[in-house]
């Protein structure tokens, strides 16, 4: 029988270490390619988890307080606290609150129940800004409590690196003179 490759066995292994190594050095640069691109995308994950779960605590808190009857204190800058006519008769029935806990979360609860719910997690800070007769800013409610007539809420969030705030500016809709 003839032979087409005359003295040709195979590789060497001089052949085969060399092609096994360039086939490691392009393996690796795939490789890199592509955990710099899952942490690109966990990074972009991050970021909008995060401003999603603020957008969702504005939004709940601005729907609550536009019913408010009135705030009613607001012993610093994590803590808001204000009233709800549920019955819609005149008198507010419940005492609601939004507090920042020392775990990150904004709660919100019911005063003198057991209800609790849990808002949005990862805050930083959440402050609040208090105007009376339209655009008189006041630093704390106080004695003004019951001519409050807009609140400015800022929340801060972070989730690793990522740092972002969501403002809104809320109208009470609800007043009532016997807070």
């Amino acid at each position: 029988m003839k032979r087409f490759l005359p003295e040709e066995d195979g590789f060497t292994l001089v052949e085969t270490l060399l092609s096994l190594s360039i086939l490691v050095i392009v393996l690796l640069g795939i490789l890199g390619f592509y955990d710099q691109g899952y942490l690109y995308w966990s990074q972009a994950d991050e970021k909008y988890d995060l401003q999603e779960n603020l957008a969702a605590a504005v939004e709940d808190i601005t729907k609550n307080l536009r019913q408010a009857a009135g705030v009613t204190e607001a012993a610093d800058g994590t803590t808001l606290v204000y009233q709800v006519d549920i019955d819609s008769n005149g008198t507010p029935d419940e005492t609601h609150r939004y507090v920042l806990g020392s775990d990150a979360v904004l709660r919100w609860e019911k005063v003198g129940g057991s209800t609790s719910e849990e808002i949005a997690g990862h805050i930083k800070t959440l402050a609040f800004t208090y105007y009376v007769g339209g655009n008189t800013p006041v630093a704390s409610p106080g004695s003004h409590a019951p001519e409050v007539t807009r609140i400015d809420v800022r929340l801060t969030g972070k989730a690793g690196t990522y740092e972002t705030t969501v403002e809104t500016s809320v109208t009470l809709r609800v007043r009532s003179e016997q807070l």
